[in-house]
């Protein structure tokens, strides 16, 4: 799986990453520093690998701050 951001309003591909982790990560520091108005306009998406259909929407905007502050999703990796 890939999990993609991109800008709705321009329609670019902003990154590409290979775990949710890491797309949420990056969502945290960029609300972190100009704060959430900087990824209004952002769309998380999971595509498959083979890059073989549209993707699904998980979140954007507002919604999309809310899944990557969520408690679970900055907690720290487990390494078991």
């Amino acid at each position: 799986m890939y999990y993609e951001i991109y800008d709705t309003e321009t329609r670019n591909l902003l990154l590409d990453t290979e775990t949710l982790t890491e797309a949420l990560t990056i969502v945290r520091a960029t609300v972190a520093k100009p704060g959430p108005v900087a990824i209004a306009t952002w769309m998380l998406v999971e595509d498959d690998e083979a890059n073989t259909t549209s993707g699904r929407t998980i979140a954007t905007g507002e919604a999309l701050v809310r899944l990557a502050t969520k408690p679970q999703m900055t907690a720290a990796p487990r390494h078991d």
